[in-house]
């Protein structure tokens, strides 16, 4: 049965994935404490724009590959020529990205630095776990985009033990080698479980990539965006806050990241006439998700954070209700990326586009006006739009097969 695959596949993946992700949450939740207050939240600047320029960059490469290869079978493609054709299109419009960034928000050298090496190899190891994910190696393919924030864990505790090394200049150099560390483990580990096929993209395919940019332009304004906005707004501090709660909804992103990428191959290449229980369970869930959310995450984020940040908790409830409604969202936009049909995928689409601008029309003007409960109100109303959205077209598509 399709459902006992999901869970034994999606199961496997969470496991695994849960596992890096909670080290890179150690890792990243010690730098955000224990760096100053200011320091944190140009580190968590870096974060959001690098995640963002990736985004814009890699002209949704990421979302071309896992579509091209999942409608193939395991180890038709040849994942080396793909990926350095990606790469190639690709780094030039990363590196002006990158410089546009530096201007715009005056970073010194150090911070260009970590853009140079962080935005590239970012796009490298997102392109790369989609390939793993594409080939059923699902597990895989979530780990390695943690690595890089996974293996930060090590001089995160080296910081704790030496408060003299408490600086963001030592967590942008050890932030620098990891990303080097995990392109060379990632190499090897494509190099040792994935063969090389004899279909390859074309650089005709690359321009596909960008219906993919605009399917998540939604998902980009309400996760990065307006949080690159807001670095331009608020004070350093009041970043470090809003990045600190954003991290404590993390094991929450896991699963919905996880998920996704299941999902879309899953829905690919198997029957799909089983999905009722999974959508009413999926809702279930959410719902006690906000509900736990609610009242569990202000003590947990005074214990991770050691009091820092308790001012701010009035940023969980747009948080889980943004993230409760991005999780139920799974279902239906994996189904149509996997399953749909061109015009039906154009259509999908082009309203995630309206819901994108819609999302910018009223984010801005929140944030100026109210700062970081800005940031996440506008959030919260962008993954309610999708919400419904996804389902209507959803809805349509599948009682018309």
């Amino acid at each position: 049965m399709l459902s006992q695959r999901w869970v034994r596949v999606v199961g496997s993946a969470v496991g695994i994935t849960g596992i890096a992700s909670a080290i890179s949450f150690v890792s990243t939740g010690l730098l955000y404490r224990l760096l100053p207050v200011e320091q944190a939240g140009t580190l968590a600047l870096l974060f959001t724009l690098t995640e963002t320029l990736i985004l814009v960059g890699g002209l949704g490469q990421q979302s071309l590959i896992i579509r091209l290869y999942s409608r193939q079978p395991v180890g038709a493609y040849d994942w080396r020529h793909d990926l350095r054709l990606v790469t190639v299109v690709t780094l030039p419009l990363i590196g002006l990205c990158v410089l546009a960034a530096a201007v715009l928000y005056r970073f010194d050298a150090l911070a260009i630095l970590f853009l140079l090496v962080a935005a590239p190899m970012s796009a490298f190891l997102l392109n790369a776990g989609q390939v793993l994910n594409s080939q059923g190696l699902y597990g895989w393919g979530n780990v390695i985009l943690r690595l890089p924030r996974g293996l930060l864990v090590i001089p995160a505790l080296v910081m704790l033990a030496v408060p003299a090394l408490q600086r963001i200049e030592i967590a942008i150099a050890a932030q620098v080698i990891t990303f080097g560390l995990a392109g060379a483990i990632t190499w090897a580990l494509l190099k040792s479980r994935i063969g090389r096929g004899d279909l390859i993209m074309t650089l005709r395919e690359i321009p596909q990539g960008l219906i993919f940019v605009a399917s998540i332009s939604s998902n980009l304004i309400a996760d990065q965006v307006l949080g690159a906005v807001a670095g331009l707004r608020v004070p350093a501090a009041e970043f470090a806050a809003l990045a600190a709660f954003t991290l404590m909804f993390n094991p929450f992103q896991v699963v919905q990241n996880v998920f996704s990428k299941v999902l879309v191959p899953e829905f690919a290449r198997q029957d799909t006439t089983r999905l009722k229980r999974v959508i009413v369970i999926s809702g279930i869930v959410c719902a006690l998700f906000v509900l736990a959310a609610a009242v569990l995450m202000p003590i947990a984020a005074h214990v991770v954070f050691g009091g820092r940040y308790d001012w701010a908790a009035f940023l969980i409830v747009p948080l889980a209700l943004a993230n409760a409604f991005d999780l139920a969202e799974v279902i239906p936009r994996s189904y149509l990326m996997g399953k749909a049909s061109g015009p039906v995928l154009n259509r999908f689409i082009g309203l995630q586009v309206g819901i994108a601008l819609i999302g910018l029309a009223v984010g801005i003007p929140l944030i100026v006006s109210f700062g970081i409960i800005g940031v996440t109100t506008a959030s919260a109303v962008i993954f309610a739009l999708r919400l419904v959205v996804s389902y209507a077209v959803f809805l349509r598509h599948f009682h018309s097969r």
